[in-house]
């Protein structure tokens, strides 16, 4: 089946539901959620008894609003929502048509009803706006770790399991909390899900990035590909909730900027989800670290560093991904009672891409402490297969005593295949160090076939 959503996915995204027709782009909001209620003729066309609704937004900045707002073209207006399915909506190219949150009283820029299918969201910007929302509750609270930010969604397709939606070429900018959240359901009549693709968080730089995460996917097979996203406050992408998600072809850089949770964690997250495919991401933390200095007006914590993926859930699955860059840890896997998050169980780590097996071979190279760490408890042992791993160059940023892969009340396959393990002790310029085996450990192979075969497996 993930052989299935892959190809359906390369071969329907970025291709519009509705025959090609022009349609004049709309200038104000009050016409423009006419249009997304399927109420303008104008807009309409109809194929085989079925109606098909193209929604254009002019170029210009849109306040979201319940009254008048002045420096907005086009007017105000509450929260727009799409009420009907077989209906595309679309800014002008380059994502020149901005959606703006006026104030904090705004929770959503956009959502969606139930029950709705071949709904595309396409070439908008989602601004935010967290400066006019911090100045109105003034820093001394927004800026807490402890505060609930969570009524901030911008482009909000959550609790909507029964729908099937397309973002893609969208913006996101200046989110106070997430800049998205997708959910949906796996359509088996012709084989499709909910997915957010080629989208970019904080083009702009990290003045206008989001304080918190990126985009949420929750749902069945829900899925995001091929978005770039940056200096978002805490993950890039959070697979929160559902089975069968995909993350695959991103690029993560310097997420957890902000730290707005007050600790470090993944740029890439898997949460209370099972059977998530984690694939070809490139995932690069800069080397970042917080040194209590001031971001967007919020205090960051001191010491604090972004990991590549956190793991949770179980049968996850982790294939050929780029880690780098992470002052710490590349890869993090934990018990899960202490996380509140499912402990992690069947685990795959593979340096390999199944569904392209001419991709790059991908590692987790240049952290500093540790390239993988793996630490279950005496009561939840985590299960993992280690296949065709690759872990280079770990050992940087000042630290010593360092080690490629450490495991820790760890059982399950193992190794499979062979590896590619060397300089994880890269600044004491020694070969050796590659895999620390801790307490209670009990792998079927515990140890590769060898450890040098950093270019093709036997």
């Amino acid at each position: 089946m993930r052989h299935t959503l892959l190809i359906i996915f390369a071969l329907l995204v970025g291709s519009a539901c509705l025959p090609a027709q022009t349609y004049t782009p709309i200038t104000n909001l009050a016409t423009f959620q006419q249009c997304l209620n399927g109420a303008l003729p104008a807009y309409q066309t109809s194929v085989g008894g079925v109606t098909y609704t193209t929604c254009p937004l002019a170029s210009g900045t849109y306040c979201i609003d319940a009254s008048q707002s002045p420096g907005c073209s086009g007017g105000a207006s509450p929260t727009l929502n799409i009420s009907v399915s077989n209906i595309t909506v679309e800014g002008s190219p380059v994502s020149a048509s901005v959606l703006q949150r006026a104030n904090q009283h705004v929770s959503f820029l956009m959502t969606m009803n139930e029950n709705l299918t071949n709904v595309v969201i396409q070439d908008l910007t989602f601004d935010g706006n967290r400066s006019v929302v911090q100045s109105e509750i003034g820093n001394s609270v927004f800026c807490q770790p402890s505060f609930t930010q969570n009524q901030w969604i911008d482009l909000n397709l959550s609790n909507y399991e029964t729908s099937i939606v397309t973002v893609q070429y969208v913006d996101f900018i200046n989110a106070p909390s997430a800049g998205a959240e997708i959910d949906g359901t796996y359509n088996l009549s012709n084989s499709t899900a909910s997915t957010i693709s080629y989208s970019n968080w904080a083009a702009g730089g990290p003045s206008t990035a989001g304080r918190a995460t990126g985009v949420f996917l929750v749902g069945d097979y829900t899925g995001a590909y091929y978005n770039t996203i940056e200096y978002q406050g805490t993950a890039a992408i959070n697979s929160y909730q559902g089975s069968g998600q995909y993350i695959y072809g991103n690029t993560a850089v310097e997420n957890r900027y902000e730290m707005s949770d007050g600790v470090g964690g993944g740029q890439i997250f898997t949460g209370s989800t099972s059977d998530t495919a984690v694939a070809a991401n490139w995932i690069d933390g800069k080397n970042y670290v917080t040194n209590g200095s001031t971001i967007n007006g919020c205090p960051t914590v001191v010491g604090q560093s972004p990991t590549g993926l956190e793991v949770y859930g179980s049968y996850q699955a982790f294939y050929d991904n780029q880690v780098q860059n992470h002052y710490g840890i590349g890869i993090e896997m934990y018990a899960g009672s202490a996380s509140g998050y499912n402990a992690p169980s069947n685990i795959t780590f593979s340096g390999l891409n199944p569904w392209n097996p001419s991709d790059a071979y991908r590692c987790t190279s240049y952290s500093g402490w540790r390239g993988m760490y793996f630490h279950g408890t005496g009561q939840e042992q985590v299960a993992v297969t280690l296949n065709a791993v690759c872990v280079t160059y770990t050992g940087l940023n000042g630290y010593t005593g360092t080690y490629g892969i450490e495991l820790n009340y760890v059982t399950g396959t193992g190794f499979t295949d062979n590896a590619c393990l060397h300089s994880n002790d890269a600044e004491q310029n020694n070969s050796s160090y590659n895999i620390l085996t801790g307490t209670d450990v009990s792998l079927t192979n515990p140890l590769p076939g060898n450890t040098t075969s950093c270019y093709s497996q036997q």
